[in-house]
């Protein structure tokens, strides 16, 4: 297929990508023997839906939709609680911000969204939507279950203010490994 891989996110703000970034290299420096990677802070997001390979006349689409769906919304906000190992300590394959207790707001718009796109997926997926904000990548054999998470006390809860949603293209390879936002869609309805 010679689609783009994109995904619906919301981009982290600056200042609070700059604080993440302290949290990792702290948390990094005491586990740099668990083969870890961190997620580099330009490309910290919140994924509210993964789309894959996606060709053009379904991009579209898709950007018709979250048109609409963001015309209804009103701005939210998203209160990252804790650390976990995701998407659960005993087959972890990353480290991230999690959310509990959740709006109704927050969720409905997330059902909306999803259910408005999951047509458009290229792989269906029978799992929740949970939010987070993956910070590091576990290798295979790293010692994650023996992470000593309280590092990122200092930095929680973290609430995370969404204005906007972004249809993003993720460029993978040797030599491009970035994100690319190619529409960002406000959520614009009056609270």
């Amino acid at each position: 297929m010679s689609g783009k891989r994109l995904f619906v996110g919301t981009m982290l703000p600056q200042a609070t990508k700059d604080s993440l970034e302290k949290c990792q290299k702290q948390f990094y420096a005491q586990h740099q023997a668990d083969k870890l990677r961190t997620v580099q802070a330009e490309k910290l997001h919140l994924t509210w839906i993964f789309l894959g390979e996606i060709e053009s006349v379904a991009e579209a689409e898709i950007k018709a939709v979250l048109a609409e769906t963001t015309n209804i919304f009103a701005p939210l906000r998203i209160n990252f609680s804790k650390a976990a190992l995701f998407p659960q300590a005993d087959r972890a394959h990353s480290l991230a911000l999690t959310a509990e207790n959740l709006t109704a707001e927050f969720q409905v718009f997330a059902e909306a969204l999803r259910s408005a796109l999951t047509p458009y997926c290229s792989k269906t997926e029978n799992k929740s939507f949970r939010p987070h904000i993956t910070l590091f990548r576990f290798n295979k054999e790293s010692g994650r279950a023996e992470a000593d998470l309280s590092v990122f006390n200092d930095y929680l809860p973290l609430v995370l203010p969404i204005e906007q949603i972004a249809l993003i293209q993720s460029h993978l390879g040797k030599d491009k490994n970035s994100y690319e936002i190619l529409t960002d869609y406000k959520l614009k309805a009056q609270s």
